[in-house]
């Protein structure tokens, strides 16, 4: 049963999904709830952790709780200022079993507590699994204080019934004396004693079962334990938690990257100084000797360090390093010196236990090149080689830097795949519901369309239509309602009625309907499922009666395609009349937006039609916006997390009218723009109306 004040929250695997909930106020303290269900025996026996990531006071927050039963309070400090705060977890089990999922975005939204009281600090790992080993370490001292308390009471029963009246048979009672080992103790007493002590001191035994590990540890306890000496990096423990935004440059992950056949001096990592020397000397001994055709580069390093050095020049490649910075005349011992082929200009130096400079003559004193800028010298830290292709015309190595992981072809494509699938098409499928999410301009930012099967016997309505538009993230967790109970797939009025048929309003049977994804045709019954694609289109057919009754007026073919390469969302109209038939209006294109979403957010907030290009304010209330030439509408507005915008487009009418306008319907917090393509006209048999409408719905966050 759900539960009031809860957040649920499931994880299949790695993915981590939003159940119910998701929407908290700021100022509140211990009301909020999150329950985690785990899905699949891949979470079976390990140890969870919730981690919460959030901005307080303009800087990045992260902070780990660990899960017992599934269920934990949301802290009052990650409540204290609106925003978004993003949960996800992950289970350790061995030292290397870790399964982490996805993060899932909650809203913070203003709350009306204002008085700010101080708030509790939040605890660390470290202390949550010192105060739970506290805690179960107090709980084993009460249990034992009780058993000393009932086993002397029982003893001493047992020995009054023995000495005062003893029983014709003493087997049971001599049973109680019998320790677990073998050992017949002379009190029972005695026996729970000695057994209970060696259970307390079995429960905190390092390495027992159900023991606490250190493969079980976060990055943030490992450094408490260990003093601030576990490794920050390594593999797969640079995680988006550890990195500071915008750390990680294309500098930083660029290796080796030529431009007209030389290293490119934007990524050379060479951090010394030069001097007008070079390196005399074969390798084993060389001499620093002055020379104003030299060049020699000398740089800080660290001891027993792999350092790759690479030099665009052709030439003899002369390495040494040592202890202190040396002078003319001094000699290195163990230099080396290289020649480099014709491509690889590399080589490796690995420093003594006691060196702290490097030494690298860059040209050869022969060659003069005394413009810095012509030479481009790279020098970092190295652990492993790449051997060259076998299409290669050199047979050097090619070093790559520290802890840096070397990517097959195939892994490379993988990892592009999975970049291009965010600015694809998602579908998924729910029952007899359908999600389309169209990317924005900007990534993790989506227009979601549900488009969902409606059947109501109150309106004689049977048909897919688009019932709801919202801005969602990647999680699908809505950002921002943009309307409900649209009418963007179009309405007709016959004459002399009460209200329009089609769609939201009603009296129309689904006769067929067919989903294609990228030209393949989706079956609409079955599993539920969720795609990608590039294209989706959505084509019905149907029939729409006269208003309140069973009188057929239109065939109507229903025609939706979402384009992911211009993220649009067409709609195209072909209605052909049963029979004569006389109507005043046909919206045929329609399109509505809230001016704020439910939490006060401004959405749109001015209009523009195409035919003056004239602006509206939708901030007044207004009427007339329109004209007989409007062929296009835009919409939008700002506001504190990004812009919004929605724009509108359709052929020419094909009956001139004035009815091309942007309504105000300010008691429902929204604005509709119409494309009436008729006007009042008289239908013949058989004759059809058609339109096309493209919309495009776009929210670019703010940096």
């Amino acid at each position: 049963m759900k539960t009031e004040g809860t957040i649920y929250l499931e994880a299949e695997e790695g993915q981590l999904s939003l159940r119910q909930g998701g929407f908290l106020t700021s100022g509140s303290a211990g009301c909020w709830k999150a329950e985690f269900t785990f899905t699949g025996r891949i979470w079976n026996g390990l140890s969870k952790t919730a981690v919460f990531t959030w901005q307080q006071d303009g800087a990045p927050k992260t902070l780990h709780l660990l899960l017992e039963g599934g269920t934990l309070t949301i802290p009052a400090a990650l409540l204290a200022e609106p925003g978004a705060v993003y949960l996800g977890v992950f289970g350790i089990g061995a030292e290397t079993i870790r399964l982490t999922t996805n993060f899932v975005r909650l809203d913070v939204r203003e709350g009306s507590w204002s008085a700010q009281p101080p708030l509790d600090p939040l605890p660390d790992v470290y202390q949550q699994i010192i105060a739970r080993l506290q805690e179960v370490s107090a709980q084993a001292q009460a249990v034992l204080a009780q058993a000393e308390h009932l086993s002397d009471m029982a003893n001493a029963r047992v020995d009054q019934a023995i000495t005062a009246s003893p029983l014709p048979s003493m087997a049971e009672i001599s049973d109680l004396r019998l320790g677990t080992d073998g050992t017949r103790y002379g009190t029972a007493g005695e026996a729970v004693r000695r057994q209970l002590s060696a259970l307390e001191s079995v429960m905190l035994e390092r390495g027992a079962a159900g023991s606490v590990t250190y493969g079980m540890l976060s990055q943030e306890v490992r450094e408490c334990l260990t003093g601030g000496a576990a490794a920050v990096v390594g593999k797969d423990a640079v995680l988006a938690e550890n990195l500071a935004d915008k750390a990680v440059t294309p500098e930083k992950t660029t290796f080796f990257r030529k431009i007209r056949d030389a290293l490119d001096p934007a990524v050379n990592l060479f951090d010394g100084e030069f001097r007008r020397m070079y390196l005399s000397g074969t390798t084993g001994k060389l001499t620093l000797a002055e020379n104003e055709g030299g060049k020699l580069a000398v740089i800080e390093v660290q001891p027993n360090t792999s350092y790759s050095i690479t030099l665009n020049l052709r030439t003899t490649l002369k390495v040494g390093s040592s202890p202190s910075l040396l002078s003319a005349g001094d000699v290195i011992d163990g230099g080396i010196s290289v020649t480099v082929g014709t491509e690889a200009y590399q080589t490796v130096r690995t420093t003594g236990p006691n060196d702290r400079y490097l030494y690298v003559s860059v040209t050869n004193p022969t060659i003069d090149h005394l413009d810095d800028s012509e030479v481009y010298l790279k020098i970092i830290i190295s652990d492993k080689a790449v051997l060259p292709a076998e299409n290669e015309m050199y047979s050097a190595a090619r070093y790559v830097p520290h802890r840096v992981d070397i990517y097959t072809r195939g892994q490379v494509d993988r990892l592009i795949g999975t970049a291009l699938d965010s600015r694809s098409l998602k579908l998924r499928k729910e029952g007899q519901d359908f999600y389309i999410s169209v990317p924005c301009s900007k990534d993790s930012v989506y227009t979601r369309y549900a488009y969902r099967r409606v059947d109501s016997d109150k309106i004689n309505m049977h048909q897919w239509r688009l019932l709801k538009t919202d801005l969602v993230d990647e999680q699908d967790l809505v950002l921002y309602s943009l309307d409900t109970q649209t009418e963007w797939e179009g309405a007709v009025l016959e004459t002399n009625t009460q209200d329009f048929i089609g769609g939201y309003h009603g009296n129309e049977i689904n006769q067929s309907f067919s989903l294609f994804l990228d030209g393949r045709q989706i079956p609409v019954d079955g599993e539920d499922f969720t795609m990608r694609g590039r294209e989706i289109r959505a084509i019905s057919q149907s029939r729409l009666n006269r208003h309140s009754t069973d009188v057929p007026l239109f065939t109507r073919w229903k025609s939706l395609v979402w384009e992911a390469e211009s993220r649009t969302f067409s709609v195209e109209n072909k209605w052909k009349a049963l029979q004569e038939v006389e109507v005043s209006q046909s919206k045929l294109c329609s399109v509505s937006c809230k001016y704020r979403d439910e939490s006060g957010h401004p959405l749109a907030q001015f209009a523009r039609k195409n035919d003056d290009y004239s602006q509206l304010d939708l901030s007044q209330p207004f009427s007339g916006f329109g004209g007989k030439e409007v062929t296009r509408f835009d919409l939008w507005g700002e506001n504190s997390d990004g812009a919004f915008s929605l724009s509108i487009e359709t052929d020419n009418p094909r009956y001139p009218n004035q009815n091309q306008y942007l309504s105000d319907f300010r008691s429902q917090e929204r604005c509709k723009v119409y494309f009436d393509v008729t006007g009042h006209c008289r239908l013949q048999k058989d004759e059809c109306v058609v339109s096309k409408a493209k919309i495009r719905v776009d929210f670019a966050p703010k940096v």
